[in-house]
């Protein structure tokens, strides 16, 4: 699980390049290791599209309304 978490400071670059390797969205953590959104290459499209950069950090492109499921 460790090799699909991003800090939310995490730039959208390096993201992209974890998530070039990877088949599933990674999970996006805060400064105190909560889970506060999820991020896809879909959520990237969606962000540039909409004017943002890619210099820009995750946070500005994750997708906070997600859904989890306790095991």
């Amino acid at each position: 699980m460790k090799n699909n978490t991003i800090s939310i400071h995490t730039s959208v670059q390096q993201a992209l390049a974890i998530l070039e390797d990877l088949n599933f969205p990674l999970f996006v953590l805060s400064d105190d290791e909560k889970l506060v959104g999820t991020l896809t290459d879909g959520d990237v499209r969606r962000g540039i599209m909409g004017g943002k950069s890619l210099d820009d950090t995750v946070e500005a492109f994750m997708h906070r309304s997600f859904r989890s499921v306790m095991a």
